[in-house]
């Protein structure tokens, strides 16, 4: 099959069109104007005008029904996956699945034919999406997996059928979406039922405290954390400047890994991806060389510099209670001449949940080191009550325009800024719209 594409504004001549329906939009809006762009063909699930069907017939166009789009996306990719039969590696975990993605997927494309997903390609559009990109000379793909409901992540493994799977980390993002911990944690078990025999889950040991970890399963568990018996052992992490160094036991030796980039709570990506790369056959010190060159994701505290020395970290991508504490620990690591500042966002998908976690970063933060910290939207309310009665000075906005406008009048030489917030909220305006006014 030609290369498949699922947008029609991107779609070039000769690609096959797949449309998707979503909540927002109906992919089959835009069918005839993909066969206008001379497609190779499409598929679709929904009633068509015939006048749409006699044109793609008159331009020898393939016109495919099917029963959904979505589902049959699915098999496709899994029939081009068993036809090519590459060895493939799913990572999953509540934080820190992009990072830990993109450590293996870097290092091991170094030195292997490997496919791995530029972006978070992790749901049920962006996997297949992945899958059917592969070619004959593919040794690994490397998959994330995300899931926000239970099944999600049973439908992706029936989909890429991995050889081997990775759980970074099971958290209480999503919370709203499940009615307890336990539910979170079968949900991202998933992977362990579906992985089968002769098949390795390489395992944070935090998981084990659950009891649903405890039972029998096909697949071999191996496990990393800080614990001794551990198969990959996470030793030491100390941040030093912007790199990391992390100390890792493999076999009884340690090793010192550096990752280039910023946060403490990072070691446990690392140390989950220096434990797959390991049990994939790379030795510790293939690894070692790779690591610190590596070019980490997009949005997660990444560091910008604006005009006049002021210093801005974007953290944008998403927001749950655990990255949020993390991104707040490691900002008030930092040394400042100026001020800081943190502008936050609403974590969302915490359902009732949301006033109690949004209230606790407001206690985090009113015993940190941020001196400004600017929130936003509807849950950060309960943030803000809290710093109300510290010494912080807080403000509570109900649009980023004026934010925005506040920072520009408020930000001097030698201020450091986190924005921080789900990827909903949509708080990377402020980020470009920063950059547009001090650079």
């Amino acid at each position: 099959m030609k290369k498949i594409n699922i947008d029609s504004r991107t779609l070039k001549k000769g690609e096959f069109f797949w449309p998707i329906k979503g909540e927002n939009f109906d992919g089959h809006d835009f069918i005839e104007k993909a066969i206008k762009k001379e497609c190779s063909g499409f598929v679709y699930s929904e009633p068509l005008d015939p006048s749409i069907l006699a044109l793609a017939k008159s331009k020898n166009i393939q016109a495919i029904k099917v029963a959904d789009t979505l589902q049959a996306l699915g098999e496709e990719a899994k029939k081009i996956r068993q036809k090519l039969n590459p060895q493939i590696i799913a990572i999953t975990g509540s934080n820190g699945k992009t990072t830990t993605k993109e450590i293996v997927g870097q290092i091991l494309a170094r030195k292997y034919p490997t496919v791995y997903p530029q972006k978070s390609f992790n749901n049920l559009i962006g996997l297949p999406l992945t899958l059917l990109s592969i070619n004959q000379d593919t040794k690994y793909v490397v998959l994330e997996m995300g899931m926000n409901q239970p099944g999600e992540i049973r439908q992706l493994m029936h989909i890429a059928q991995p050889d081997m799977g990775v759980i970074v980390n099971i958290l209480n993002t999503h919370i709203g979406n499940f009615d307890s911990q336990e539910d979170i944690v079968r949900a991202k078990g998933e992977m362990a039922e579906n992985l089968g025999q002769n098949k390795t889950l390489i395992l944070n040991e935090d998981c084990l405290q659950y009891a649903f970890f405890k039972q029998k399963f096909a697949c071999q568990i191996k496990t990393f954390g800080l614990n001794k018996n551990n198969f990959c052992v996470l030793k030491q992490a100390r941040q030093q400047g912007e790199k990391l160094h992390v100390y890792i036991i493999l076999n009884e030796q340690t090793y010192e890994f550096v990752y280039p980039g910023l946060g403490l709570h990072n070691a446990q990506n690392v140390t989950g991806a220096v434990a797959c790369l390991y049990e994939l056959g790379l030795a510790p010190e293939e690894i070692q060389k790779e690591l610190p060159s590596i070019t980490t994701p997009y949005m997660r505290m990444q560091k910008i510099n604006l005009n006049n020395n002021i210093i801005l970290y974007d953290d944008t991508f998403n927001a749950s209670p655990a990255s949020t504490k993390a991104a707040i620990d490691t900002f008030d690591t930092f040394v400042c001449k100026g001020k800081k500042y943190f502008i936050f966002g609403d974590m969302l998908e915490l359902g009732k949940h949301a006033p109690s976690l949004h209230t606790e970063i407001g206690q985090q933060l009113a015993k940190s080191t941020i001196e400004f910290i600017y929130t936003y939207g509807k849950e950060t309310k309960y943030t803000h009550q809290v710093l109300q009665n510290s010494t912080k000075k807080a403000r509570h906005f109900k649009n980023k325009t004026e934010l925005t406008q506040t920072l520009k009048a408020n930000l001097q030489p030698n201020d450091l800024l986190l924005i921080k917030g789900s990827k909903g909220m949509k708080m990377g305006e402020i980020v470009l719209d920063l950059r547009n006014i001090f650079t």
